[in-house]
């Protein structure tokens, strides 16, 4: 057993660490002499215990014990107390410690038994939270093939039942054949664009993605998302206009996935505007000493409640009836690869809508990052609000 003594008093570890020794339990020892020196030995992910002494000289007490906690997730905390108050131990235990002994009552039996029964207290809660983890990911997956098959089995039945009256001897005949299967070809398209769709979400959101970072140009990513949306948006209804507040505006990222994010939110606005505008505007900016870049797509389109503002992003959530009333067409995954884009290049997604006026996406993205932002699978939204 590998074990973590946070004390700053020489003969108290001295004392702990020839109790350990003297046991019949073979255990290796390590010491640090603050909770600061502890952290950065925890965060190493080598220990099964530690032993801490809250009186250390940069201890905040009970806080330490989180601190701790949180620094190594499956190490078990044994709490050493000098102090009569019998509440303290019961506190430790609350804010994450496993046990506690008071170092007056300190023997060899008493020091390893407590040490193993908190171990195997941190053990069980570990299998416990996996369980958890385990069973939610489960029903998600079950929630996810269930909307799934859903949204594919429509459309398949729609094509099986053409696909056999094209089949027939009649249908030959028939002055509706382009019609037949321009329908064909639709479905085919929507459902081709679902999978798609699905598994780049899963392949962004897996933190395994491979990026192609370099230079981009984010005014010429605006235009070239623009020219592949314009046949595919009626311009006797909709202006669609780009605005930069200056040309050859410029970040490090990946250049196709900030296309995809300008397509996806783009297409997102057109979903919800039958007439009027889809407006871009770019600009750069410095925040906190940081280079940033923002993306705004404006619509004057129907707008969003304020329920699906809240779940936009969030994959199939629009489409399970989960929402009731405020149900919309759409399965979120174009959202959600967006989050993902976003958070990759060390942004953040946000949306304002006004229910029957529009609703303005806004993107913000580091102009300054050398390389991608890892460890973002949780993809955070800073801010949603809607106006009434």
């Amino acid at each position: 057993m590998k074990v973590l003594i946070v004390e700053d008093d020489v003969l108290q570890v001295r004392l702990v660490a020839g109790l350990l020794q003297r046991s019949d339990v073979e255990v290796e020892v390590e010491t640090a002499d603050s909770a600061a020196s502890a952290v950065a030995a925890l965060k190493q992910g080598r220990h099964d215990v530690v032993l801490l002494d809250l009186s250390l000289g940069d201890s905040d007490g009970l806080a330490t014990v989180r601190t701790l906690a949180r620094a190594a997730r499956d190490t078990s905390i044994v709490v050493l107390t000098a102090s009569d108050d019998p509440t303290i131990g019961l506190q430790s235990l609350r804010v994450g410690a496993q046990d506690f002994l008071r170092k007056e009552e300190l023997s060899g039996p008493v020091l390893v038994k407590t040490m193993l029964f908190a171990h195997e207290r941190k053990q069980v809660q570990r299998a416990q939270r996996e369980r958890r983890t385990l069973r939610d990911a489960v029903r998600e997956a079950e929630r996810v093939l269930g909307i799934v098959g859903h949204e594919l089995r429509t459309p398949l039945a729609a094509l099986r039942a053409t696909t056999e009256y094209l089949l027939s001897p009649e249908a030959k005949e028939s002055a509706e054949w382009d019609v037949f299967l321009n329908s064909i070809h639709n479905e085919v398209t929507r459902m081709a664009e679902l999978v798609n769709n699905m598994l780049e979400a899963a392949r962004l959101n897996s933190g395994r993605s491979m990026w192609c970072w370099g230079p981009v140009n984010l005014s010429e990513a605006c235009d070239d998302a623009l020219n592949v949306l314009r046949p595919l948006i009626s311009h006797e209804q909709i202006e669609l206009r780009c605005i930069h507040e200056r040309e050859n505006l410029h970040l490090r990222g990946d250049a196709s996935a900030v296309q995809r994010l300008i397509l996806n939110l783009v297409s997102n606005s057109a979903k919800f505007t039958e007439r009027g505008f889809i407006e871009i505007r770019t600009r750069q900016y410095m925040e906190k000493g940081y280079s940033w870049v923002e993306v705004r797509v404006e619509d004057s389109g129907t707008g969003i409640s304020e329920t699906v503002v809240s779940k936009l992003g969030e994959a199939f959530v629009l489409s399970s009836g989960a929402l009731g009333s405020d149900y919309v067409k759409g399965t979120g995954l174009g959202l959600s690869i967006c989050k993902a884009i976003v958070a990759v290049h060390g942004g953040y997604l946000t949306v304002a809508s006004t229910t029957g006026k529009g609703t303005v996406f806004t993107a913000r993205l580091r102009a300054d990052l050398e390389q991608p932002k890892r460890g973002s699978r949780r993809i955070r939204q800073r801010r949603v609000r809607s106006a009434a």
